[in-house]
Parts: C-alpha cells; structure tokens; sequence
C-alpha cells in the first residue's frame, strides 16, 4: 500500500515519542475485567444482603481510607475486588517533552534545502507543480545527517515525489543506501558512474500502488533519494515522473550539504 510506503519512508524522519512503558491494550483489558469484578461483587452483595452490609460496615469503620482492595462473600478465602479506578491512586509519570531530531547545523541545512528542493523540481520536472511538503518544514532523519520532505503533485490525491538528502560519510558510502534496508522494492540497477558514483534504481510494484526510487550516490559521501509513488485517483494513471527525470533530480549538484 502507498500507505505503507509512505509510514515507512516517515518512520525514521518524524519526531520520536519515548515509549508510554506501558501497553493501552492492557490497561483497557483490565479495566474491563475490573468492571466484570465489581459487577459480579455487586450481584453477590444482593444476594448475601447481612454479609455485604456487614464488610461496607467493616470498611467504614476500619479507618483504611486508603485501601483499594475489599474483601465480601463467604468464605474463608472471598473476593479480592478492587475499588480503586485504573490510574488513580499512583503517581503521575511525567513524560519527558519529545524533540525533533537534529544534527550540528540541521538548522540551516533544513532552511536551504527548503528552497533548494522546490527549485530543483520546478527546473527538472517540467509541467507539475507541487504543494509544500506534508511535513510542513523539511524533515530531519533520526540518527542519521539526512534532510528531505514529500511533495504532492498538485491536483492529485496520491501522486508524490518525495526528496531526501544524506550526508553521513565524505567519502562514497555504498553501505549507506536508505532503500537498502528494504521497503523501496527489489533493486533493478546499480550502475557505476564516469565520476565514480552511483546510480541505484529500485521498483515497487503489485496491488493498486506504484513506486520508482532512483538514489545517487556520491564520491563525497552525499546520497540523494528521489522517489515517485501514485495510487489510481479518477483522471490520473500511472507515476507522476519517470526514471530519467527522478535520476535529473537525484544527479542535481544543488541537492548537498
């Protein structure tokens, strides 16, 4: 799904949120056994009439204000029923405020490319204009020195190219390929370059999406990402852009840092 390539493409660039430290599926499991619990204590309670008035009148007068389990039925083991809601009673974890990723200089790396971008593919893809990427400002890459943002083919629903530029070695880093680790499609090329860089081309196809990735790979460490995605939409068939305009956006010496 185009969804999914797109989550994945964001996944790694998107503020990341610290972990809760606890599961909601559980919480919202034991709040509905807790509710079943006090159901059920509450239909013993009238059955037994004496006995329930009897454990309320302990509670009241034992001076336990702050116990959250009682103890009603016969028995010698009863019920154990909670009567404290789920959250109350324990101190408030405060969560530390969540940052964006950075790197030394992301600042200005993210104001440049901001113009850059948007000027590259007004000069290499003739005949489209784009919205401002879905991001707002360009994204940060988390853990990595990489800037870029999704454009949307104006008009369009599900017509992306989206650009991305890293910049984590000075040297050619084959090994730092961002479609390597899979969710681009299976690579259909790698061609070495006169200049000794890379052209790396990788195709995703099947269901009802469609997606091209053509990734430059640098001599002096820089990698360009330019991908296409598109979803059928009434009016609009097929990839926004084709192999030789992505390479034209990938291989563009304004796209660096």
């Amino acid at each position: 799904m185009i969804e999914d390539r797109l989550a994945e493409e964001f996944r790694s660039a998107v503020t990341g949120e610290p972990p809760l430290g606890f599961d909601p599926d559980d919480v919202v499991t034991e709040a509905a056994h807790r509710r079943r619990r006090r159901l059920a204590a509450g239909a013993t309670a009238f059955a037994t009439g004496g006995v329930a008035l009897a454990a309320a009148a302990v509670f009241a007068t034992s001076g336990m204000a702050g116990s959250s389990d009682v103890r009603v039925g016969a028995g010698p083991s009863g019920s154990v029923v909670s009567t404290t809601p789920p959250g109350e009673g324990k101190p408030a974890e405060s969560m530390p405020p969540s940052t964006p990723p950075t790197f030394p200089g992301s600042d200005e790396v993210v104001a440049n490319l901001g113009q850059v971008i948007p000027a590259v593919l007004h000069d290499r893809v003739p005949g489209l204009e784009f919205t401002e990427p879905d991001s707002g400002p360009l994204m940060v890459v988390d853990g990595r020195r990489g800037v870029g943002g999704a454009y949307l083919v104006s008009g369009t629903t599900h017509r992306y190219v989206t650009v991305f530029v890293y910049h984590d070695k000075d040297t050619l880093d084959l090994v730092g390929d961002p479609a390597a680790s899979g969710g681009w499609g299976p690579l259909l090329s790698d061609t070495p370059q006169q200049d000794g860089s890379h052209l790396r081309v990788y195709g995703l196809g099947g269901g009802d999406s469609q997606g091209l990735t053509v990734l430059h790979l640098r001599t002096d460490g820089v990698i360009v990402q330019a991908d296409t995605t598109a979803k059928p939409e009434p009016g609009q068939n097929g990839l926004a852009v084709s192999q030789e305009v992505l390479t034209a956006v990938a291989t563009d010496p304004r796209l660096t840092f």
